[in-house]
């Protein structure tokens, strides 16, 4: 059975479609040419009580453990957790699946844009395939200062940032805004289903990158059996992995197959693309509220269905 998931995967994942305004639309446009982390908010002047947007790059955190500190030009700071009803939104955006940056990134064209280029240094900066840009979107205090005041955030008592994010306050009274849309405002409880929900992450490590991976799960009884939940499985990238599951209330099984068959010519010349198959490939994730995940047992296997041996998952 493995071996012809190995052989004949070619099912294509199809995300769910969002509706954005214009601003998240330029958002992604600039973080896709800076770089990921933004040094100031967008827009870059607003008035007390405006909203304002920022580029945290890749922020792998829990929400809830976040807390977000504003100093103005008095040195006044104030700070409020990361689910404060100040904080608007705080979720991912990633590129078009179908975006010069993945195309170019995945089959080493630049496509007239430095499509490769700039892929290929995203890729390696976050070190893995899961690329996306953490946005927040911040309702400014009433009581700032006018000036420029500076924006951190941090878990811990340190900063997730790559450096502060500066707005320049002005004098004045602003508006939160409502993101009007055709169909009426973004209501907070949509802008909170944007928000990544809670999950199990798996990957793997090893010293042979296979081509597929069965991993068999085990969790306390799902909604259906007594207990709380629904298990899903997500890959981050079904374009270059594709997962294959089944769940009955309590036990969870997933494959994993490379979903590009690669020929012996893209092997050959992988490593200039700076995309040859690697255990980043590999890794997905499990949500829908479950409890209690834990990994009972793993086999991966070679593009013949061989066995490949010293394959490890882990489970975070």
């Amino acid at each position: 059975m493995i071996a012809e998931v190995i052989k004949y995967s070619r099912r294509k994942q199809v995300s769910p479609v969002c509706k954005r305004n214009a601003l998240l639309v330029f958002l992604l446009a600039i973080m896709l040419v800076t770089g990921c982390t933004g040094v100031q908010t967008f827009s870059q002047t607003a008035y007390p009580g405006d909203t304002v947007a920022m580029a945290i790059g890749r922020q792998d955190v829990k929400f809830k453990n976040a807390t977000i500190i504003i100093t103005d030009s008095s040195g006044f700071s104030q700070s409020f957790p990361a689910n404060d009803p100040l904080v608007r939104s705080w979720i991912n955006v990633y590129p078009d699946p179908v975006s010069k940056f993945i195309v170019g990134r995945e089959t080493g064209n630049n496509l007239g844009s430095g499509a490769w280029v700039w892929g290929v240094a995203t890729g390696l900066q976050v070190g893995e395939r899961d690329l996306y840009d953490t946005m927040v979107f911040l309702d400014l205090p009433a009581n700032l200062a006018p000036g420029v005041a500076v924006i951190d955030i941090q878990v811990a008592g340190t900063s997730i940032l790559a450096g502060p994010v500066s707005v320049n306050v002005l004098s004045g009274t602003g508006a939160s805004n409502p993101f009007d849309i055709r169909e009426g405002g973004l209501q907070p409880q949509i802008l909170d289903s944007m928000r990544r929900a809670k999950h199990y992450t798996i990957s793997f490590t090893g010293t042979e990158v296979p081509a597929a991976i069965q991993v068999q799960l085990s969790h306390n009884p799902d909604r259906e059996n007594g207990g709380v939940g629904q298990a899903y499985v997500a890959s981050p990238r079904g374009d270059i992995m594709n997962p294959t599951w089944t769940d009955d209330g309590v036990a969870l099984r997933v494959i994993l197959a490379n979903a590009w068959q690669k020929s012996a010519e893209d092997l050959a010349v992988a490593p200039s693309w700076q995309n040859d198959p690697d255990f980043t490939w590999f890794k997905f994730y499990v949500a829908g509220g479950i409890t209690g995940l834990q990994i009972d047992n793993i086999s991966a296997f070679d593009v013949n269905g061989n066995p490949v041996t010293g394959v490890m998952a882990v489970l975070q």
